[in-house]
């Protein structure tokens, strides 16, 4: 599981918009890859064929813990 922040510090979850480094926005879709050593996280939006790197938006991902379901 995966946290998506933008640079000012709030949280980014499925259908938000982000905007690009061109400035243009998009709907954030999901966490395509996660963050690894030496590599940012991929991320897609809708409309595009292909996953960005998450800096192409100024996004930080974080892997996080699964919480347990309830009960």
């Amino acid at each position: 599981m995966f946290k998506v922040t933008r640079e000012d510090g709030t949280e980014v979850r499925p259908g938000d918009r982000v905007t690009d480094f061109r400035g243009e926005e998009h709907v954030f879709v999901r966490v395509e890859r996660g963050p690894q050593e030496g590599r940012s996280a991929k991320v897609r939006v809708e409309g595009s064929p292909i996953a960005y790197y998450s800096t192409v938006f100024q996004l930080t991902v974080e892997e996080i813990e699964a919480e347990p379901p309830p009960g």
